[in-house]
This record gives structure tokens, sequence and C-alpha cells, in this order.
């Protein structure tokens, strides 16, 4: 592609609607809050391109330290086959490198796979979307807290930089753009945290994620309060082939698998723990 025909810049929240039809052209589960979020985190690294004086598709970025992460790469179906996608992932890239990351990460649906592999991403495991609805009815909440106790935001996100190999206590922070975020908290006998839980609206589910629980008991007891939470309420999770137990929780429950993502790294493997995550924050942010 020529270059010239491609601009490359930087995303604001005036380019949402075209955020909100490239969403909604790829059947993803995207809202407002999702973009508002990545602006948030990194007002620098997110991306429109621009074809022929045209937004036609976008990509963001984010840094956990020195661990990066890219999402959103999405590209209106006309623009496609065109070089837009490797352009903004190029770009990605470069930001990323220059403002210090290390390792930079995403998870690719399999239209973007290759893409991704020819620019040297490698596969790290893969995860696989569930939806379904909770059955049963409502029930008294257990176990919720607000991130306005900075104890126990401290306590979730240093459970979750082990499992998500990166500290994302920024993220977390703003898992919910317009309102402090809530989590469910599984503690064992000694007190300790052994597992939360957070959740976020969706444009057609709630995403159920991120949910970390460092025994069974702790996972299965968490995803209990998620559905006393949601009875009857369509529900996504991005679970880890290497968490069995996660998967035999959901598929007991009637959650049908609706598709793979592929985690991916470029440049150091980070050291994570997918056995703990019953169900990732999603593709947005790992």
């Amino acid at each position: 592609m020529d270059p010239d025909r491609l601009i490359i810049r930087r995303l604001t929240r005036a380019d949402f609607p075209l955020c909100r039809q490239l969403v909604e052209q790829a059947g993803w589960n995207q809202l407002d809050d999702d973009w508002e979020r990545a602006i948030r985190l990194e007002p620098d690294g997110c991306f429109v391109g621009d074809l022929n004086g045209v937004g036609v598709a976008t990509t963001t970025c984010c840094r956990f330290g020195t661990t990066g992460w890219i999402a959103m790469v999405l590209v209106d179906r006309a623009a496609r086959g065109r070089g837009v996608a490797r352009e903004l992932m190029a770009h990605a890239i470069a930001y990323l490198r220059d403002s210090g990351a290390q390792t930079i990460r995403l998870d690719a649906t399999p239209l973007g796979l290759p893409v991704y592999q020819k620019l040297g991403f490698r596969i790290e495991f893969e995860l696989v979307r569930y939806a379904g609805r909770f059955p049963g009815a409502a029930a008294p909440e257990r176990a919720v807290r607000r991130y306005a106790d900075a104890s126990v935001m401290a306590e979730i996100a240093a459970l979750d930089a082990i499992s998500a190999g990166a500290d994302r206590c920024s993220f977390l922070a703003l898992l919910h753009p317009a309102a402090p975020p809530s989590f469910y908290l599984n503690r064992d006998q000694s007190g300790r945290l052994a597992g939360f839980a957070g959740f976020r609206k969706g444009r057609n589910a709630v995403q159920i994620g991120p949910v970390t629980a460092v025994t069974e008991a702790a996972g299965a007891a968490l995803m209990a309060d998620l559905a006393s939470a949601f009875p009857g309420t369509a529900c996504f999770l991005d679970i880890p082939l290497a968490n069995p137990g996660a998967i035999k929780w959901v598929e007991a429950r009637g959650f049908e698998r609706q598709r793979g993502f592929m985690r991916m790294c470029l440049g150091p493997e980070p050291r994570d723990k997918p056995e703990w995550m019953w169900a990732s924050s999603g593709p947005e942010k790992g």
C-alpha cells in the first residue's frame, strides 16, 4: 500500500462513533466505556487509521510496567486486505517499544493470528470464550467490596500481578470508569485473599473477569457469587485451557464454547499463572 494514503493519528472521544461502528460490524462486545478506559489508561497510545481521509481502523495500547498490551485492532471490512492492520500494528509496537515495553502481549482472534505471527508474535496459550446464562434466582450478595477500600485493592492487585504476570493496578482501578469498581472476594481460613472476581457490562453480554483463584474451591465459590449476582443474564467468560476446573464448572451449567483466542507475546515470555485464571479480563487487557 502507498504509505501516504494511510495516516495514523491519536484516537479521541470524537472517534467513538467510528469505534462503535467497527465493534458492531465485527460483532464484538465493547461499549464506549471500554474505549474510555483505554484512553484514560494510555491517552497517547490509542490510534485511528485514516485511509484517504476516512477513519477505517483502530488499535489501542497500554503499559503495565515493562509489559505492553495491544488490543482493539479493528479494520472496516471495505479496507481489509490493504495492509492497514499491519501498519497499525507496526505503529503500536514502535510506540510501546519507545515507551519502555520489553514484552508486548495480545489476545488474537483467528482472523488476526496470521498478521501477528508475521510480526514475530509467539503463541503462549489458548483461551476459549464461553457464552451462556447463569441458572437460578438472585441471592443476597455475599462478598462485594468497593475500590474505596485501598487495603483490599492492594491485596487484589498483588494477587492479580502473580496471575497476569504484570502489575495491572491502574486497569483494575478503572474497571468501571463511571464508578468505583466492586469485586467479589474469597478468603482462606487464615483470612488471606484466595481469589477475587470482577466484571463489566458489554454490548452483547456481561464480560465476567478478571476472576483469579489460587484453589479450585475458591474459584468455584467466586463463580457461585457471580451466578447469584447475574441470574439469567447473558455472560461471556474467556477461560484458559490451562484451567480445566473452570471449564468443567461453566460447562456443567450450560455455557457453550463460542470462539477461541490465542494469548501471544513478542519479546520475553512473562511469568504468569493461567491455571489461576477462571476468567481473563478479556482481549482488551488480558
